[in-house]
């Protein structure tokens, strides 16, 4: 499956023991921080083509706004397809949500852009604790809490996700769909957690991974 991902969002660690972040990566680090919480410390530079735009906390909408961008031209490259919006659940997705903070996030970022599909029906089964708080972490633990709920539609499904380190949440999500034999073609993320300091912080960068790994890292 190839993973499209606009930003690189350079590692903590990496930060300390390797390089320190330059400008445009910590300007890249802000923005996936903006696109997932719609929130914003400080201001962000995003290198457009028409020019640099400057996003603050009075326009931290443009962030998602961006993103929708790279979503809309991302589903323009893929040719020949009808694709299906598959949100990767955040922990708040459950099966009797309504609405969560993921599929929101998304909702608000193509909303300019196209009328795609969006399919909400990956969902989690029981509330869970965060990664850092002691929750299940990685593919094979997150799998049995992972659930397809109601009908998935037709057409060519493509996962989308704020942020993408080992691909603990991501995994699980191709593997639940799969498990019903929808098998997505794709996924789109705003970051990717990198330690290498050469790549480009804004961009078009993809990534091929092997599916049928337990575990990979960019």
């Amino acid at each position: 499956m190839i993973v499209h991902f606009m930003c690189v969002y350079y590692s903590q660690w990496a930060h300390k023991n390797m390089a320190p972040r330059s400008q445009a990566q910590w300007d890249a680090f802000k923005f996936c921080r903006a696109v997932k919480n719609r929130r914003i410390n400080g201001s962000l530079v995003v290198p457009l083509r028409a020019g640099p735009l400057t996003i603050t906390e009075q326009n931290v909408g443009q962030a998602r706004a961006n993103f929708g961008r790279f979503i809309a031209d991302t589903l323009g490259s893929m040719q020949g397809i009808s694709p299906v919006i598959v949100p990767v659940p955040s922990k708040d997705g459950l099966l009797d949500a309504a609405s969560f903070r993921s599929l929101e996030m998304i909702q608000e970022s193509i909303a300019p852009y196209g009328n795609w599909s969006v399919a909400p029906i990956l969902r989690f089964t029981q509330p869970l604790q965060p990664a850092s708080q002691g929750g299940p972490r990685g593919r094979e633990a997150l799998r049995p809490y992972l659930r397809v709920s109601g009908t998935v539609p037709p057409g060519d499904l493509v996962l989308i996700d704020d942020l993408i380190t080992t691909g603990g949440s991501l995994l699980p999500s191709y593997d639940a769909l799969a498990d019903v034999d929808r098998t997505p073609i794709a996924a789109i993320v705003c970051g990717h957690t990198v330690s290498d300091s050469l790549l480009s912080a804004f961009g078009y960068h993809q990534k091929t991974i092997d599916t049928d790994q337990q575990t990979f890292r960019f």
